[in-house]
């Protein structure tokens, strides 16, 4: 038939279907839609719940188009009416290929997390080795160090490996949005007390000291809650104010404001420094750009940005910046607000 070299099996209860699935790796099924003890829909549950992906056909002589396009819906690749037959070997190859199609898919994509689980642990092991002998190294752990060393070279390794550690880190994220693989625990939050905690840290504190820097955290009306995952929008939050403090001039002030707008929650991020070029403009969350700037701080610079994005639109928010070069910059992510 139609060039088929035939192996198959009829079955027509719940109970031999399943059996069948059990025992055979199967490449195809055609099915009436209506038999005496079983059918259709009831055996689109059973293949579900086996997990395997076998191409569904219905076959019937008497299902309206309403019918058959549910039964579409509901798993059937196709449906052929039996005054049609000349479809069906058409049919056939066509989702005979298609399901080879999605199992090469799946074999790529098997093969791309074992590659990714490899390629972090080789890139993150010695890394981490590195930063350990390096706080060693910084704790006179090793005897004392001639003082150019102790003072320019011993913290540009560190600041270099802790790069390295973000790099890594983010490569691991932005495949896990990509592929579909965060997921989130979503919660209702109070914002305003949400970021006062963040800006108070020690690891804000510090980046803020390192280049005398303020932080105006604007009075603000109290605040529905808002929906979100605290560690994914810390995430955020620390992506935006990192750039702000990267690219605020010495001794000025970071400021931080919220407001509502609409059915969202917007937390906005303005410095002082000299906005965004306009030729960078449209790569700015675009992932893996480079920035032309100064040694490796400013390398991926669009990375941050576009997992915050990513992090956003799983939220069902957003985030955009308003930007005039020389004027500074500010960005700004929009939460949604938790139902009362």
């Amino acid at each position: 038939m139609g060039g088929f070299d035939l192996h198959y099996e009829r079955v027509d209860t719940p109970v031999a279907f399943k059996d069948a699935l059990e025992r055979e790796s199967w490449d195809l099924i055609i099915s009436d839609y209506v038999m005496p003890h079983f059918s259709e829909p009831a055996a689109i549950e059973i293949l579900k719940k086996s997990g395997k992906d076998i191409p569904f056909i219905v076959i019937s002589g008497e299902i309206g188009e309403e019918t058959a396009v549910n039964a579409m819906k509901a798993g059937a690749q196709d449906y052929v009416m039996k005054d049609r037959l000349n479809r069906l070997v058409p049919s056939i190859n066509r989702e005979l290929e298609a399901a080879k199609e999605r199992k090469t898919s799946r074999q790529v994509e098997q093969e791309l997390e074992h590659f990714m689980a490899s390629l972090t642990h080789d890139l993150r092991m010695p890394i981490i080795a590195e930063h350990r002998i390096l706080e060693l190294m910084a704790s006179g752990s090793f005897g004392q160090m001639p003082p150019e060393m102790a003072e320019k070279v011993l913290p540009e390794l560190i600041r270099s490996n802790t790069f390295l550690q973000h790099m890594v880190n983010n490569m691991i994220d932005v495949y896990k949005y990509q592929h579909g693989k965060v997921h989130l625990e979503l919660c209702p939050i109070e914002i305003t007390s949400f970021v006062s905690d963040y800006i108070s840290s020690l690891s804000v504190s510090s980046m803020l000291e390192s280049k005398s820097l303020k932080i105006c955290m604007e009075p603000v009306e109290p605040l529905p809650r808002v929906i979100m995952d605290t560690h994914e929008i810390q995430r955020v939050l620390n992506n935006i104010l990192k750039n702000a403090i990267e690219h605020s001039p010495k001794a000025t002030t970071i400021n931080i404001s919220m407001q509502k707008v609409d059915r969202y929650i917007r937390v906005v991020i303005q410095d002082q420094g000299l906005g965004i070029a306009p030729n960078i403009e449209p790569y700015l969350f675009k992932p893996y750009m480079h920035s032309q700037r100064k040694k490796y701080h400013h390398v991926a610079l669009g990375m941050g940005l576009y997992l915050s994005k990513r992090i956003m639109e799983i939220h069902e928010g957003q985030i955009g910046y308003e930007s005039e070069f020389e004027k500074g910059c500010k960005f700004y992510f929009d939460l949604p607000m938790a139902r009362p």
